[in-house]
């Protein structure tokens, strides 16, 4: 349910990259934001309006670092509960989820690349990729300095239930070294020699 931005002109001179101007980033959140509200979506009391929400996550998700790639891995949820504090409970976690996935993705994609670099038995590399991917959920529990962007529900009239869309941020490069450490961590329990040819193939060993 974020707000969907498009590549325009790099614009240089602030702190930070940025993909698009300040100006379309603020017109596409309103109008974003306008479309959510028709559909029926609401704030909890004391939560920033709509409108403000989608503003904070496009400015974030429009923050670029030096080298303009994004500084920030978004992750997005939605969930269904008798409750609101249930269903955004579920949402989040399933968001956190969603961003460990992505950093997982990411860490495989390094390992896969370096494959050819290293004197690595190719079978036992292969399942090192492998094994990335299924430690996400580990992962996502060591994500704890989330940037809540999004927070809003809907009430069905049919039978009460909410459902609870959730958009959270967390700085790449944070979630980058939080994902390579919990891995690590997770295969050193299986094999140390599982966990030096994962440090070979991420580059880590100095």
């Amino acid at each position: 349910m974020l707000v969907g931005l498009m590549a325009a002109v790099l614009v240089s001179g602030t702190a930070n990259a940025q993909l698009v101007s300040e100006r379309k980033v603020e017109k596409d959140a309103k109008k974003q934001a306008k479309v959510l509200v028709k559909e029926g979506w609401k704030v909890a009391p004391g939560h920033p309006s709509i409108e403000m929400q989608q503003l904070k996550a496009a400015k974030i998700n429009n923050t670029m670092d030096d080298n303009f790639n994004s500084k920030y891995v978004e992750g997005s949820a939605q969930a269904v509960a008798p409750t609101y504090d249930a269903a955004k409970f579920q949402a989040t976690e399933l968001a956190k989820i969603n961003i460990a996935g992505k950093i997982s993705s990411d860490l495989a994609g390094i390992a896969k690349t370096n494959l050819g670099n290293q004197q690595i038995n190719p079978e036992q590399a292969e399942n090192i990729v492998k094994t990335i991917g299924a430690y996400k959920n580990f992962v996502a529990t060591k994500l704890t300095n989330i940037i809540s962007c999004v927070d809003m529900y809907k009430i069905d009239p049919k039978n009460g239930q909410y459902t609870v869309s959730i958009g959270i941020y967390y700085n790449r490069d944070e979630a980058m070294r939080a994902g390579m450490k919990e891995i690590r961590d997770q295969m050193m329990k299986e094999s140390e020699e599982l966990a030096e040819e994962l440090d070979d193939l991420l580059g880590l060993k100095k």
